[in-house]
């Protein structure tokens, strides 16, 4: 069963990816995203965490074609995919969206009869997995960048 922390950084992730969805318009730009996440993470108390992982960006034949950076001035448009991955230390999230003419529809996504949910930022969550292991995620050179 997830504590009531491990709730609280569901709810902070909820909120951070809430911000890419929200900034995820035809003509927005990948810099202007996360922008808008780092703002987020900010909001929540996490400064700088936006540096420790990539945040995502537009996928499609390659996992991540460009990822979003501060320096990712590349618009997306209709038609476009894009994967939003806001991390915090132990935590992360991954959703895929598809811009369209009515808007941003998620792909991905998981039923909540099957897993325990909470409501977080309009949107059905699933409860945090939890578990034993202690791992880290290294990240790659280019996240290192970033």
């Amino acid at each position: 069963t997830p504590t009531e922390a491990e709730i609280a950084q569901v709810a902070a992730l909820s909120r951070v990816e809430a911000a890419a969805f929200q900034s995820s318009k035809s003509k927005a730009k990948l810099s202007e995203i996360y922008q808008a996440m780092t703002q987020a993470y900010e909001a929540e108390g996490f400064s700088g965490q936006e540096r420790e992982h990539h945040l995502g960006g537009v996928v499609g034949y390659l996992p991540f074609e460009v990822l979003a950076t501060p320096s990712a001035h590349v618009p997306v448009d209709i038609g476009q995919a894009m994967a939003w991955n806001p991390t915090l230390p132990g935590a992360f999230t991954l959703d895929t969206a598809l811009l369209t003419d009515a808007g941003l529809e998620i792909l991905t996504g998981h039923s909540a009869e099957q897993w325990p949910s909470i409501d977080l930022s309009g949107r059905k969550r699933p409860l945090p997995l939890v578990h034993g292991g202690q791992g880290t995620h290294q990240g790659s050179e280019l996240e290192r960048e970033i």
